[in-house]
């Protein structure tokens, strides 16, 4: 497998570890599309178990990837079940980024529609603090009134 494969696989493996290894101790990894950005490896590990714990059954899937040097491209789907309904949906997304001399991620940055995702809708005592922050985020995506 080459390192666009190798990443979708980490993700897919719910193994904390095996993904925070992907980036250096000063990488970033960035929600375009939710303007939130996790900075270092301590908050891109809570990042990362917050979205084992808050999706239903989830599973990215290598759609293409591309590495040119320092860079490269992945476009994904990601398929769960809403946490609010349990009907499950799919989410076109692809990521890009910059590794460092050893192929480690310094930045991360994945863009997605969010018109294919469900509104997280939830309340706080009923949610992760991921679900909580996701749903502050698509609130200011998708102001209401």
């Amino acid at each position: 497998m080459g390192f666009t494969e190798d990443y979708i696989d980490a993700y897919n493996s719910k193994d904390v570890d095996r993904f925070v290894c992907l980036f250096a101790p000063t990488g970033r990894y960035s929600d375009v599309t939710m303007r939130l950005t996790y900075d270092g490896l301590d908050e891109i590990r809570r990042m990362y178990q917050q979205t084992v714990s808050s999706y239903v059954g989830y599973e990215f899937t290598h759609v293409a990837g591309a590495r040119e040097g320092n860079w490269y491209a992945i476009e994904w789907t990601h398929t769960s079940r809403s946490s609010r309904t349990g009907e499950e949906f799919t989410v076109q997304a692809m990521s890009s980024g910059d590794l460092d001399d050893q192929g480690r991620i310094l930045e991360n940055r994945d863009y997605w529609n969010p018109a294919h995702f469900p509104s997280p809708s939830v309340e706080p005592s009923e949610s992760s603090e991921h679900l909580q922050v996701e749903a502050e985020a698509w609130e200011r995506l998708h102001p209401s009134g």
